[in-house]
């Protein structure tokens, strides 16, 4: 990738120097055509052609500087930009992440309730999920804020909803899923919990991150966030022994660093047996007491609530 930047750096330094060559050029024919007299055929020639060039210069250097600010972005692996989730992907998006995925589908959420929070969605889940994992041996992690943390409290409390009641409902969903797994293929389905200060959401689906920036006070439905490529394709990651394939790119690798780092043993837990029935018996709790889950916020018209 170095080497590349490297070349696009000298070909956007000729290309400047070109436009810089035909501005002067420019500016010299009008020179000429105002001393040779405008009114005649020569200098009024000259003067157009001088004005015509110093014009297409112009409108060029602003294409360049575009172009390569376009270029900067994507060489970081930037793909889109979105400003508000709930709006830019429905249902059917995350639903064909989940069916492209071919060796991994990594999550790092809140409550990860959207997978559930209706009868459609559950049954998408159910069907994508079993696909990846028993047909196609996807390796997939979903990572929770851990709902009886401190943390997940006061984030309820910014978003406006029952994070911990959400979370909690969530993981049991995700964890009956698994137990209906066939007993070879639960062990490609882990779910943990993390209790850090939750700033954004990672979907890491093979070559493809979706990262959603939290906002604080704000529904996570309505955050911005970025859609961004690794550089480094499935077929790139098999070869990489043989061709020496490029690492992800730069802010990719960033958000992958920083996903990795939150679902080591350092920062979160798998859920075992005996914590699966410690939440189970959490979520029974909060089964009479009235709540606001995601689900009532998906139903708004604005994500940005």
């Amino acid at each position: 990738m170095l080497k590349r930047s490297r070349l696009r750096g000298v070909v956007r330094a000729f290309e400047r120097r070109s436009l810089q060559l035909l501005g002067v050029i420019a500016v010299i024919a009008i020179a000429f055509g105002v001393n040779v007299g405008p009114t005649t055929a020569a200098g009024a020639v000259l003067v157009s052609v001088g004005t015509s060039l110093a014009a297409s210069v112009i409108v060029a250097a602003f294409a360049l500087e575009r172009e390569a600010f376009a270029q900067l972005i994507m060489d970081l692996g930037v793909d889109a930009l979105f400003r508000d989730r709930k709006r830019e992907f429905d249902d059917d998006f995350w639903t064909r992440m989940v069916e492209r995925a071919r060796s991994h589908y990594r999550v790092l959420g809140t409550a990860n309730h959207g997978y559930w929070h209706d009868e459609q969605a559950r049954e998408d889940t159910k069907r994508t999920l079993r696909d990846a994992i028993v047909k196609r041996q996807v390796e997939v992690e979903f990572l929770f804020l851990r709902p009886d943390g401190d943390l997940c409290g006061r984030r309820g409390k910014e978003e406006q909803r029952d994070t911990r009641k959400d979370a909690l409902a969530s993981i049991e969903q995700f964890w009956l899923f698994r137990e209906s797994l066939p007993e070879d293929a639960r062990r490609r389905l882990l779910l943990k919990e993390y209790e850090v200060t939750p700033s954004c959401g990672i979907t890491w689906a093979d070559d493809t991150l979706l990262v959603t920036h939290y906002l604080a006070g704000r529904n996570n439905l309505g955050s911005p966030g970025i859609l961004l490529r690794s550089g480094r394709p499935m077929l790139q990651g098999v070869l990489r022994p043989v061709s020496g394939s490029e690492p992800p790119a730069p802010l990719t690798d960033i958000y992958i660093r920083n996903y990795r780092e939150i679902a080591s043993p350092a920062k979160s837990t798998t859920i075992s047996p005996e914590r699966f029935a410690a939440l189970q018996d959490q979520l029974r709790q909060l089964d009479d007491v009235p709540s606001v889950s995601e689900a009532d916020l998906r139903g708004a018209d604005d994500g940005e609530l």
